[in-house]
């Protein structure tokens, strides 16, 4: 019986120490900044999301700070998966992308969690001139 006892102790003890590594291991590849942890988001999704037709609901443009122009914008874009409406807003820097209001674009989802969305990505974009 004190045998089992000892056995099942070091079990535990073997399994806590084993999950605060991972837990350690974690947390060590999760940048800190913030925007390198979207550059990450936006790559994952790039490589393993799905395709689903979207629509651009809103271009929003920077205002004018003090006489300094910003040249990233906000786009609002909406999608539908399995019945259900999804409605996200990306940051782009690249003020050359034609994004207008009403028009199609491609947005890659993560399966996993529809929710979590891209329309543009360093190696993909999902407007369509």
């Amino acid at each position: 019986m004190k045998l089992a006892l000892a056995h099942w102790r070091l079990v535990g003890v073997l399994g806590l120490a084993s999950a605060a590594g991972a837990l350690a291991l974690l947390r060590s590849r999760t940048p800190a900044d913030p925007l390198q942890r979207e550059r990450e988001r936006q790559r994952r999704l790039a490589r393993i999301g799905r395709i689903v037709e979207g629509t651009v609901v809103e271009v929003i443009e920077p205002a004018e700070a003090a006489g300094e122009r910003r040249s990233s914008r906000w786009v609002v874009y909406r999608y539908s998966i399995a019945g259900v409406t999804y409605e996200a807003a990306q940051e782009v820097a690249d003020p050359a992308l034609p994004l207008l209001s009403g028009q199609t674009a491609s947005v890659r989802y993560d399966p996993a969690n529809p929710g979590n969305s891209i329309l543009i990505a360093e190696s993909f974009s999902g407007a369509r001139p």
